[in-house]
């Protein structure tokens, strides 16, 4: 999956500030994203990060959906972003058209 934004200073911080230099204009590589299977994978995640002093810069939960997080590595120039899927979260990926000739999304 690709995202591509168009983002200004004034909006979230997330994404307008991202680690790295890049020029004001440019496609700028922001984040890769994993997946993270169930609630005890995703307990030992953020005790890891904890352990290590990487940086959650942004964490959130939607219940029954997901659960998302960007961590800042300090020798990487983007985020890592992780998610733990819950049913509704599971259920609206897999209902995503893919592309032609493109392999199904599972979880």
């Amino acid at each position: 999956m690709y995202e591509l934004m168009q983002v200004s200073e004034s909006e979230d911080p997330l994404y307008a500030s991202q680690p790295g230099e890049h020029e004001p204009f440019g496609l700028v590589h922001h984040h890769y994203g994993y997946t993270v299977n169930g609630e005890q994978a995703w307990h030992q995640l953020m005790l890891e990060c904890a352990q290590r002093g990487f940086k959650v810069v942004y964490q959130s939960e939607t219940p029954g959906f997901m659960k998302v997080c960007f961590i800042q590595i300090p020798w990487l120039p983007h985020y890592l972003e992780y998610f733990c899927l819950e049913p509704g979260g599971r259920a609206f990926f897999e209902s995503v058209p893919c592309a032609a000739g493109s392999p199904a999304v599972r979880f």
